[in-house]
Formats: C-alpha cells, structure tokens, sequence
C-alpha cells in the first residue's frame, strides 16, 4: 500500500497545464479551501478526501490542475492522491487522454501510475479498452499499467487477459506488469505459470522478474533482494537454455517501456 501511495502521489508533480493559461489562477470550490484551513488530522484528511474526490468527479480536469499548480504545498501530496483516485473511478479515460495530450515520451510514467490506479480502482477493461488506442510510444507501459493493477486484484484473470492480447508489443507489456507483480504475491505460482509461456514471453515475464528483485529493490515475494544464489537456482529452473539462462542473469534491467536500461 505504501508503495502505491507513493506512485500515485508523484503523478502529479510538474503537471502542464493546457486547460488554463500559464498565470491564469485556478480557484478551489469553498469546502476544499475550508477544509484546508481545519485543523491538521484525522478529520481534516477526512473532509479534504470527500470535498476533493467530489471536486475531480465534477471538474476533473480542472482539480488535476489546480492540485499539481495551486495547492498549498504541504497538502499537494495528499490531495494529488486522492484526485487521480478519484479520476481512476469516474474519468479514467478523460485523463488519459489529457496526460496523452500534454506529455510526450518518456514522460509517459505519469500515464502508469493513472492507468495502475484505473485498473485498480476502477474498471480495468476500460482501461486494457482505452491502451488499444493508446499512441505507439506508450503501448507498452499502458498494457504494462493495466497488468500491474489488475493483478492486485485478480492475479489469474489478468494473466489470462495478458496471453490473449494479438500483438506482441502489446502481451509483452501485459506480461511484463502481470509477472512482477504477480511475483510479490505467489512466487511459486507465477514460476509455474513462466513455465507454460512461449519463449519470447517466458524471458519477458523472468527479465520483468530480474529487473524488480535484482535492480529496484522491491521484492517481497520469494527470493531475497539481490540473493545471487537464489536468483540463479530459481533461473535454472525455468526451460531455457544454457546460453540464454546466463545472459537473463547478466541482463540490465528493464524500463516501464520494455527497453533496456542503460
């Protein structure tokens, strides 16, 4: 949980604005400017969370503005928080489309943690709907982002939704946010389930796997971070080759766009 707070507090720092002028202020409804003024607590989070959620359902693109330029800084990751949750429920799509709109690649990061928190949250066939028409650029992290937060929620049905994608770019993506994910949940399942995939697939899900553990420091799932043994017997299990078990295993990681990190 931690750790998606931190992703969806980040989207919105250094948001462009294309929705007003650039020294055009943008004016919070009165609850939001009472609530910010209540004292600091339980019962302000409490009334800020209700009073903004409402806002972004009414005029989301108008608070995702004011949050990442008008808001008070000591509030704006909190209520950046709760805007882009809330947009995850009612306007996914709408602020997709905007984020499409106003960032170009490899900015797309702030697309992730939109389309996480949709899958998550929301409706996560509307957000796999909205990654068909995403641009080329931003193909992979989308599918990626919709297999990341679909498998918080159902690990099995977004695996099943990832083999059944047509094109390549696009399973690899779902894979990629499925597996290591999936990996922190039940390792021993989603091993099994590396098994079964066809090549290219396999080493996706096993470098998607390597990236998280090996390089980012985010494992909790079955190999301790960075345990070299481990990560080796665990690699000579899968059904690859001699050869292509070591190059997995001298591998740089993988971005959120499926591309080596250099």
């Amino acid at each position: 949980m931690k750790n998606l707070i931190f992703s969806l507090m980040i989207l919105l720092v250094c948001v462009p604005l294309s929705i007003a002028g650039a020294n055009e202020a943008i004016k919070a409804p009165e609850a939001v400017e009472k609530d910010l003024q209540m004292v600091k607590g339980p019962e302000q989070n409490k009334a800020l969370t209700k009073d903004i959620t409402a806002w972004a359902k009414k005029e989301p693109l108008v608070a995702l503005a004011w949050v990442s330029r008008e808001s008070p800084k000591e509030f704006s990751n909190f209520l950046g928080t709760q805007v882009i949750v809330a947009l995850s429920h009612f306007n996914g799509k709408i602020a997709a489309d905007w984020l499409i709109k106003n960032f170009e690649a490899p900015d797309y990061w702030r697309l992730h943690n939109l389309i996480f928190a949709w899958s998550l949250y929301g409706n996560e066939i509307q957000a796999a709907d909205w990654c068909m028409k995403a641009p080329a650029e931003a193909r992979y992290l989308s599918f990626l982002s919709v297999g990341d937060g679909w498998c918080d929620k159902d690990a099995s049905a977004a695996a099943d939704w990832a083999l059944k994608l047509k094109s390549e770019t696009d399973r690899l993506g779902a894979i990629h946010g499925v597996t290591f994910k999936w990996a922190r949940k039940d390792f021993p399942k989603v091993t099994a389930w590396i098994k079964e995939l066809k090549p290219a697939e396999a080493k996706c899900a096993a470098r998607a796997i390597l990236t998280d553990w090996k390089f980012w420091k985010l494992s909790d799932g079955g190999i301790k971070y960075n345990d070299a043994a481990a990560i080796k017997e665990w690699i000579d299990k899968l059904p690859f080759s001699d050869k292509e078990k070591e190059e997995l295993l001298k591998s740089p990681p993988l971005d959120m766009h499926g591309r080596n990190v250099k």
